[in-house]
């Protein structure tokens, strides 16, 4: 079942496949720094993110829950877009 609102996590996920997939567009600058708001948003004072919705289910039955992944992809997306953009400051 789909979130009520976006999940740090999946936002994380999406944010990794943008910036891989090349940074190009108004577009995915848009949804980019879109994301990368949410996630500066729903930071807590602590540094880690508040636990949210499942990550994910096993087959149909069994929801999965991964302590870590609402500390470790969000810190990974945010570090992915630092040094994406700090490769194309250096490009220009």
């Amino acid at each position: 079942m789909p979130h009520a609102r976006s999940q740090v996590i999946m936002t994380s996920w999406a944010l990794m496949a943008l910036l891989r997939a090349g940074y190009q567009g108004e577009q995915a600058q848009e949804a980019i720094a879109s994301g990368i708001q949410l996630l500066r948003e729903r930071q807590l004072l602590s540094g880690d993110w508040p636990e949210e919705g499942v990550a994910g289910v096993f087959f149909y039955t069994a929801m999965l829950h991964y302590r870590l992944y609402k500390t470790y992809f969000p810190v990974w997306a945010l570090g992915l877009y630092e040094n994406t953009v700090r490769e194309h400051q250096g490009a220009d």
